[in-house]
């Protein structure tokens, strides 16, 4: 893949503008770069051009990346669906999960948190965080934090 700085900074430009016209929170939201289809060189390009928070969506993918770009001041997120023995290659690095599809995944998110140390560039003072989707699609937000989690609907509530 060609990576054109012009067109990658003109397009992202043209989101930052949207989100300037279209939100009412503007200064909250984050601009993130999917980068599933980038290999190392080119991903290297993109950080070159001072662009730190990134998505992956496959979990070694996403390990070898981390491995080869290292660098305390990258922020990523999980972007792809998670399978729950792959979980292990993410979550001591990851900001955020967008793809957790189903309780069991998220059951056992919540079992292996308090058990790992996540890496510095994480606030471990923030709460763990991950998108839960129902069987519909319908995005549910939920938060882990010192083994209790919400859903903003009530779908899951938990406290040990």
């Amino acid at each position: 893949m060609d990576i054109n700085k012009e067109v990658i900074l003109k397009n992202y430009e043209k989101v930052e503008n949207d989100v300037k016209k279209y939100s009412p929170y503007p200064e909250k939201v984050k601009i993130l770069f999917v980068t599933k289809y980038l290999n190392i060189e080119e991903h290297k390009k993109i950080i070159d051009m001072g662009f730190s928070y990134f998505g992956e969506n496959k979990a070694q993918v996403f390990r070898d990346k981390l491995e080869s770009l290292e660098n305390e001041t990258l922020k990523w997120d999980f972007i792809g669906r998670l399978q729950k023995n792959k979980i292990k290659y993410i979550i001591k690095h990851v900001n955020l999960i967008h793809s957790v599809d189903s309780i069991s995944l998220f059951e056992e998110i919540n079992n292996i948190t308090p058990k790992i140390k996540r890496t510095k560039k994480i606030d471990y003072n923030a709460p763990f965080k991950w998108l839960l989707y129902n069987a519909d699609g319908i995005k549910l937000l939920a938060y882990e934090t010192k083994n209790k989690y919400y859903s903003n609907n009530d779908i899951i509530y938990h406290v040990k």
